[in-house]
């Protein structure tokens, strides 16, 4: 039953967040409003630091004073996290980030929405997981992601999604315009009844020795492609792609590329 609102960091300090949990630390909130905060608004990092968040709000993070940052929730280190019933909304560059060996997190019945990127129109990426990073996620919904719903990278990144929803991405990201779900660079995605709708780009794009497995999932309306899959695995079991459309400048309207 907290309010953590508009800290700032002093001068060129790479800080400025709500709260921070480090150090082999181990924190327990519920009913908290993180708002218009710096850097980001939730920080989990260092091994054995453990944190448990229930039925709170994560938004309007601000970016740090050189236009970088911004993050909602950002678990590192070997942290862990453990949250349900989180809305994470208008933050900048990641929405919630996960990285770094050790670190995990288990999200439930949860949003996040409306990530935006930084003032150089980088980033904007709704669950970013990468270099060794295990999430657990079910009973999720982002939206609204500029750059990429789900971004997982680098070897031994492993993410498992049931039942998640990823819809209305959109924005140019280094080439590539709004990405519903994207695995690279050996990252590994598991999903389950996964729905991807309305992307301004492909819907699922599993790419340079990525695997991405999808069992009895739903792509429509995207646009390029439904999915790709380039130098790596795309492995569909059930479900449908459906309804792609022509992007302006490249074509398209594949269902599977």
């Amino acid at each position: 039953d907290a309010t953590i609102r508009g800290t700032r960091a002093p001068g060129a300090n790479p800080s400025g967040r709500g709260l921070g949990i480090e150090a082999g630390a181990h924190f327990v909130g519920s009913d908290i409003l993180l708002e218009d905060n710096e850097r980001s608004a939730v920080y989990v990092g260092g091994e054995g630091t453990t944190a448990e968040l229930q039925s709170s709000t994560v938004r309007d993070t601000r970016s740090s004073s050189d236009g970088s940052f911004g993050r909602g929730i950002s678990v590192e280190e070997g942290g862990s996290l453990v949250a349900s019933g989180l809305l994470i909304e208008g933050n900048r560059d990641a929405g919630l980030a996960v990285a770094h060996p050790g670190s995990s997190l288990v999200l439930q019945d949860s949003i996040i929405r409306d990530t935006q990127p930084w003032a150089s129109g980088t980033f904007g990426l709704g669950l970013a997981v990468q270099d060794e990073a295990h999430v657990v996620a079910s009973d999720v919904l982002i939206e609204g992601s500029y750059g990429r719903g789900v971004f997982v990278s680098d070897p031994g990144t492993l993410v498992e999604l049931e039942d998640v929803v990823v819809r209305d991405t959109w924005g140019q990201l280094d080439g590539a315009t709004g990405v519903g779900v994207i695995a690279q660079l050996e990252g590994t995605i598991e999903a389950e009844r996964l729905d991807v709708s309305l992307s301004a780009g492909p819907g699922l794009w599993s790419i340079f020795d990525a695997s991405l497995h999808c069992v009895d999932c739903v792509v429509s309306e995207s646009t390029f492609a439904g999915a790709i899959v380039y130098d790596a695995v795309l492995h569909l079991e059930g479900g449908r792609i459906e309804s792609s459309v022509p992007s302006v400048d490249q074509g398209g309207g594949v269902g599977l590329f």
